[in-house]
Formats: C-alpha cells, sequence, structure tokens
C-alpha cells in the first residue's frame, strides 16, 4: 500500500512537473512571437514615420507656403484686395486671386529692374523706372482687358435681345428667357446672363441682378437694353416690341462704332507707339553715349528736361486719346 502511495504521489508530481513545463513552454512560445511582432510593428512605425514624416526641409517649406497662403488670403479680405478683385471680374481674370496678381506684379517688377540694372546701370533710378512700368503697365493691362472684354459683350448684344424677343414671343417669361439666352450663348454673354440666373435662384431679385451686371460689364448699350426691359417689366408694356426695336437700333450703333473705330485706328495706334518709340530712342542714345541717361537723373538740367518729357507725353496722349474717344 506505501508503494502504491507513493508511486501515486510520483506520478502526479511528474504530472504537474510537465504541465507546469508544458504551460512554461506555451508562454515562452507566445511571448517569443509577441516580441517578434512587437518588433516588427515597431519597424513598420519607423519606416512609415520616416515616409510619412517629412525632412526638415521640406517641413520649413510647408510653414513658409503656409504662412504665405495665410497672408494671402488676409490681403483678398481686405478693402485693397476686394476692390482689385472686381477690377479681375471685369477684366476676365476672375481665376486669379488679388494676392496671386499682386505677385505677378512684384516678379514683373524684380524682373525689370534685375534687367534695367545689367543693361542700364542707372542706380536708383532702375528701381524707380521698373516700379513705374510695372504699376502702371499692370493698370493698363487691366483697363485694356476690360474694354476687349466689354467690347465682346456689346458685339452680341444684337443677338442676346434677339434671342430674348423670340423666348418672349414663344410664351416663356423673363426669367425663362435669361436662362435660354445663358444656355445658348457663348461667353461672356452666356456666362454673365447664367450668372444672373444663378443669382435669382439664390434669392436675389432680378432687377437688382441685372443692374449689378450693368455695372460690372459697363457697357452704355447694354444699359439702355436692360432700362428698357425693367421699364416694360414695371409699367406692363410690350416687352417684345420694344425689344425689336432695340435690336434695330443697336444694330445701327454697332455699324456707326465700328466705322468710327476703323476711322481712328490709325490715331489711336500712333498715340501709344510714340511714347515706346521715344523711350526706345533714349536707350539707343545711352548705348551709343554711355552715362547719358545718367545725367537726366543726376544733375538739375537733366532732370528738368526729363519732366519736361513725361509731362508732355501724358498730355499728348491724354489729348489724342480724347480726340479718338468718339462717343456714339
Amino acid at each position: 500500500m506505501a508503494s502504491l502511495a507513493d508511486l501515486l504521489i510520483l506520478l502526479t508530481a511528474g504530472f504537474a512537473v510537465l504541465l507546469a513545463g508544458l504551460t512554461g513552454l506555451a508562454v515562452l512560445m507566445v511571448g517569443r512571437e509577441f516580441s517578434i511582432s512587437l518588433g516588427l510593428r515597431r519597424q513598420l512605425d519607423r519606416r512609415v514615420g520616416r515616409l510619412a514624416a517629412p525632412s526638415t526641409e521640406e517641413g520649413e517649406r510647408q510653414r513658409r507656403r503656409s504662412y504665405l497662403s495665410r497672408l494671402g488670403d488676409s490681403f483678398d479680405r481686405s478693402a485693397m484686395g476686394l476692390g482689385l478683385a472686381q477690377s479681375l471680374d471685369r477684366a476676365d481674370l476672375r481665376q486669379l486671386k488679388p494676392s496671386e496678381f499682386v505677385a505677378i506684379v512684384f516678379g514683373i517688377m524684380v524682373a525689370l529692374y534685375l534687367a534695367f540694372s545689367a543693361i542700364l546701370r542707372l542706380g536708383w533710378p532702375d528701381a524707380l523706372m521698373a516700379f513705374a512700368i510695372a504699376i502702371f503697365g499692370s493698370r493698363a493691362y487691366l483697363n485694356g482687358r476690360r474694354d476687349h472684354y466689354r467690347r465682346a459683350f456689346d458685339a452680341q448684344l444684337i443677338d442676346v435681345s434677339t434671342l430674348m424677343a423670340n423666348s418672349l414671343r414663344a410664351g416663356l417669361s423673363i426669367h425663362q428667357a435669361i436662362e435660354v439666352v445663358s444656355k445658348e450663348m457663348a461667353p461672356p454673354a452666356g456666362y454673365e446672363f447664367g450668372r444672373v440666373r444663378q443669382e435669382f435662384r439664390l434669392g436675389e431679385e432680378l432687377d437688382k441682378a441685372l443692374k449689378d451686371m450693368v455695372e460690372r460689364i459697363g457697357s452704355n448699350d447694354f444699359r439702355v437694353l436692360i432700362t428698357a426691359i425693367l421699364v416694360q417689366r414695371q409699367v406692363g408694356g410690350d416687352l417684345v416690341k420694344a425689344l425689336a426695336v432695340m435690336t434695330k437700333a443697336l444694330e445701327e450703333r454697332l455699324k456707326l462704332s465700328q466705322k468710327i473705330e476703323t476711322m481712328t485706328a490709325e490715331v489711336r495706334y500712333s498715340n501709344l507707339l510714340l511714347p515706346v518709340i521715344a523711350s526706345a530712342g533714349g536707350v539707343a542714345l545711352n548705348f551709343m553715349l554711355p552715362g547719358l541717361l545718367r545725367v537726366l537723373f543726376t544733375t538739375l538740367p537733366g532732370f528738368v528736361i526729363l519732366v519736361l518729357f513725361i509731362i508732355s507725353q501724358i498730355v499728348a496722349y491724354t489729348f489724342v486719346s480724347n480726340v479718338a474717344n468718339v462717343e456714339v
């Protein structure tokens, strides 16, 4: 009996030792797998971190870009930025932000300064000329784009008036006629009437949307057309007949405007070329007689001559522009 009891105790102890060994082995295997998994996880995190985290140089570029973006947004929201945005809109450059346009002008100014410094070598006058050309040149560019956009719109007014009259004659309302014009006409008329339609859908009054469109384009012919439409809507007259009369009047005005533009084309282009020719002549003389232009900025007689030259060019340009600008 004693030997049997001892045998049972030994078997129980052996089984316990075996179970403990198997448990320890399982724990070791699980720990090893966990350690391997944790190591792979850390290694993967380090690799992902290196890929995701930008370098110091890239991070610095992102910070600078973020700062410039905030600076540009602040300028766009300012009074000057909003005014410039209206000018860009009227010049058909609405895809540009005001801050982007200013950056382009600044880049042109720097490029002109570097070119003048390399060619003329006048010192501070190089910076002054670069500043004047960039500022006044950008203003003239916007005005030219605005006038071109307005003339392109005026050239479509006859088709706009005819299309609106036909739409109203077919039984459509004025709102539906505007929608037809926005879909059928090419830009700029189609785009502008599309804006009116969108503003009306957003709750704007039609009369106000049309008046805003008149102010945005600045066309006298279109102002007359919209005034006739608004008056006929208020008094309840025959709008189709009024549009037919306006179409004939617009045709006559367009023919007369084209004739006047053809007759004054030589004068207008000569008015633009004369200052350019005079300036180019001064640069050519400076190449033949180095230092000639420097005298205009560094001596009193030269400065007086320069001021008189600029004043004479401004007076001549203004006078010829007023003579060539014949109102129809």
